[in-house]
């Protein structure tokens, strides 16, 4: 048999006789801006955009002609969904 170090029994003993602590009250919700709201409904267009019409497409329509994205360095988002070839849908 091991023996057990006296800071393990101390540590069990205070585990034991600690109250416990009450759960944290609820956070309020913070009421929407109408910037939100809008950055909302536009991640939800893009979204169904690229179920209806494929990635390529959605993105030619929701980036704006100077976006940029990283692939892995910034470029001109448009520029490289043009260049990519159309994928059959599914």
């Amino acid at each position: 048999m091991t023996a057990i170090p006296l800071a393990t029994w101390l540590l069990v003993a205070l585990a034991q006789t600690t109250p416990a602590v009450p759960a944290p009250k609820a956070a309020t919700p913070v009421p929407r801006s109408e910037t939100l709201e809008s950055l909302i409904r536009s991640e939800l267009a893009f979204s169904k955009a690229s179920v209806e019409k494929g990635m390529r497409e959605a993105f030619l329509t929701f980036l704006d002609d100077d976006g940029i994205v990283f692939r892995p360095h910034a470029t001109n988002g448009k520029q490289l969904w043009r260049a990519r070839s159309r994928r059959p849908r599914r």
